[in-house]
């Protein structure tokens, strides 16, 4: 970039930059103070304030995910483990390896590209529970959560996985499943995965798998058609999760059995 960054709006948030790739050099001014950023490895991380209007001057080309976290989630989400509110975040030095907070940005990374934009938020959801778990932990200055030892009852469960299967075809999230059982997002999925095995968003997903295969046996309902009802963008982020689960196209699905 030929010049210094845009300050961003002044908020009470943080900004967390997760490099994918080294960063030799640059500058920083901090509340208006300069300083030489040192450089940053692959999966070094810089962590800003945004009360601090912070800018940058970069000359080289560099790669990194941003994840932007205000301190009310930050609050929201204490709540919702049964913590105490966070009072703030410890910002570790610029380039510090956080081999964790890279990973969940190549997640993110990697299942748009293998399978396309997600019409719910499931996954990403889930991600930014465990987004929110590190950080607190390794940042925050709040007391660290208890072992989480709860479950769903059978009927909490059976409320939970019928309402999905109601609105298969509907983008869905983790609170909005919350909420149907009155339970904290993130007590949910953590209960949901002890009981299920797997987190809502795969639970789902195969769900929506297996409904297109009885679709698929009806000749008179087109691949977009198919898509559309089992909840999934459009006929090309179906086939994609098809061939992936299935080794086959839906088409080719189609086609086998038949015979």
């Amino acid at each position: 970039m030929p010049e210094k960054t845009l300050a961003p709006p002044v908020e009470m948030a943080f900004a967390i930059h997760v490099h994918h790739k080294p960063l030799v050099s640059g500058e920083t001014w901090i509340d208006g103070k300069h300083a030489d950023l040192p450089p940053i490895p692959a999966s070094g991380i810089c962590m800003f304030d945004l009360e601090t209007s912070p800018v940058a001057l970069v000359r080289e080309r560099f790669e990194f995910s941003r994840f932007y976290v205000a301190r009310a989630t930050l609050d929201d989400l204490s709540y919702d483990h049964g913590l105490p509110r966070v009072s703030d975040l410890r910002a570790p030095k610029f380039g510090q390896l956080d081999p964790v907070l890279h990973n969940l940005a190549l997640s993110l990374i990697a299942r748009a590209k293998m399978l396309g934009e997600d019409g719910d938020s499931l996954f990403v959801d889930w991600i930014a529970l465990a987004f929110h778990a590190h950080v607190v932990r390794a940042y925050g200055e709040a007391p660290q959560p208890k072992p989480w030892r709860g479950g769903l009852t059978p009927r909490c469960l059976r409320i939970a996985s019928d309402w999905m299967i109601e609105k298969l075809a509907e983008p869905l999230s983790i609170p909005e499943i919350a909420r149907q059982i009155d339970m904290a997002p993130g007590h949910f999925a953590r209960a949901f995965r002890e009981v299920m095995g797997e987190p809502p968003h795969q639970w789902l997903m195969r769900r929506r798998i297996a409904r297109a295969k009885e679709l698929l046996r009806s000749p008179d309902m087109s691949i977009a058609e198919i898509a559309l009802i089992c909840g999934f963008v459009d006929q090309s982020h179906l086939t994609r999760v098809f061939s992936r689960t299935e080794k086959l196209t839906p088409a080719a699905w189609r086609r086998l059995d038949r015979g």
